[in-house]
């Protein structure tokens, strides 16, 4: 960490570059030792880029240029004239610090914004994977979190297969339920919640689990097997008892239920939690990632629009912002919603470097 915070105060030296948000300019994401960079051009990105790794050099640390990604926008790709699933012919390069301790010049990985369906590899897909989370800005045939909607399924059907090879009491599948699968579906849903479909299917197939161990009804003959086996016995009768069972399954032990804990009410929890956090941040930027844009300029289809609209519709939490404001001898600030001119500086035209891997 103190090494990359060395690089960090090296790129804060720079000027230019960046998207902003609100009044703010994101230039870097930073989580220990991964790093995301964000600009408007490749140009740009390229310096900021350049910048770190030299800087890591310059103390002996070594940048593995494949493991790091470029990736740009559809907009972007247009401007430069290419098609969004193509690569540019040149690659954005930097110059590294290689094994025998001598500079050289190494491509990062490009990313295309949309990517092929039959893609062997992720960036072949038009995807990159930055901090457990799967990203891609068009993802392939119009689905750009198809590679995260895959993972999350991946987790669930994992689990589901492990359980039934432990046969845990119903007391540890509790444990296990929070521990290794609520917890790892949450942690990315906090940034992009997983479909109805998929969610609806975590917690019926958790029921399921459980209701086999406790020999219940109308759910219990198919553990964790999921949607094939929903509503078979009794049409639609079988369908409501097996959705009271659900319910049932899932309801706290205050509330006379099974106690398991439901990934949906565990998932609104948490999102309702990062945004009052990020409200209240001493960080503007980070007060404008969590604020959605002014209405008339896409604000229900923004990130933190849709993150409001889902806990408003399904935890019925609403959320009042008053606007305040900080006056001085010369001039008063807002710290209120972003101006459209702030909206649209943020809007994702540019280049992003995901994530930069040392070694």
């Amino acid at each position: 960490v103190i090494v990359v915070d060395y690089a960090l105060s090296v790129l804060r030296r720079r000027e230019g570059g960046g998207v902003r948000i609100g009044d703010a300019v994101l230039r870097c994401l930073a989580f220990a030792d991964d790093m995301a960079l964000g600009a408007h051009t490749k140009e740009e990105v390229r310096e900021a880029t350049q910048t770190l790794v030299a800087a890591m050099g310059a103390i002996g640390v070594r940048f593995n240029a494949r493991k790091s990604y470029y990736t740009w926008s559809a907009a972007a790709a247009r401007a430069a004239g290419l098609e969004p699933t193509e690569v540019p012919g040149e690659p954005l390069a930097v110059s590294v610090l290689d094994a025998d301790g001598r500079w050289r010049e190494m491509a990062l990985t490009s990313v295309p914004p949309q990517g092929v369906p039959d893609g062997e590899t992720l960036d072949e897909r038009g995807a990159v994977r930055y901090l457990g989370m799967y990203f891609s800005f068009e993802g392939c045939e119009g689905e750009p979190w198809a590679e995260q909607d895959a993972y999350t399924q991946r987790i669930v059907n994992g689990f589901f297969a492990a359980c039934a090879l432990v046969e845990p009491s119903p007391q540890q599948y509790k444990m296990l339920v929070q521990s290794l699968l609520v917890s790892k579906v949450t942690y990315g849903g906090r940034i992009r919640p997983p479909p109805e479909k998929i969610l609806e299917s975590i917690r019926r197939r958790t029921a399921q689990q459980l209701a086999h161990q406790l020999h219940l009804g109308s759910i219990g003959g198919n553990r964790g097997g999921g949607d094939d086996a929903e509503g078979r016995e009794g049409g639609r009768q079988g369908e409501v008892d097996a959705a009271v069972d659900v319910e049932m399954l899932l309801a706290p032990e205050e509330a006379i239920g099974g106690g398991l804990p439901d990934v949906r009410a565990e998932l609104l929890a948490e999102m309702a939690v990062d945004v009052l956090a990020m409200l209240e941040s001493p960080a503007a930027l980070t007060r404008a990632a969590a604020r959605p844009p002014p209405r008339g300029i896409g604000a229900e289809n923004s990130g933190a629009g849709q993150t409001l609209r889902i806990l408003r519709e399904e935890a019925g939490l609403v959320l009042h912002c008053k606007e305040q404001r900080l006056l001085d001898t010369t001039t008063s600030v807002t710290n209120g919603t972003p101006s459209s001119d702030d909206v649209q500086g943020a809007i994702a035209h540019g280049d992003i470097v995901v994530p930069t891997a040392w070694r």
